[in-house]
């Protein structure tokens, strides 16, 4: 049996922390998993994020064919 999935492109785009965010509320906000925005942005302590901070979220690109 092969199963053939469409390959979607990641696309990162740059996210300026306003206040009330949590790493909890960006995640959600774009629909992705906690473990995902944590793994493009390993460099940042998530415990240490300050208002105007950038943050990379990875989405699809709904265009890619």
């Amino acid at each position: 049996m092969v199963i053939v999935v469409e390959q979607s492109r990641l696309v990162i785009r740059a996210y300026k922390i306003k206040r009330g965010d949590t790493v909890c509320s960006i995640a959600r906000e774009f629909n992705i998993s906690i473990i995902s925005l944590l793994k493009v942005n390993q460099h940042k302590n998530p415990k240490q994020l300050t208002i105007g901070d950038t943050l990379a979220v990875p989405t699809e690109d709904s265009d890619s064919a």
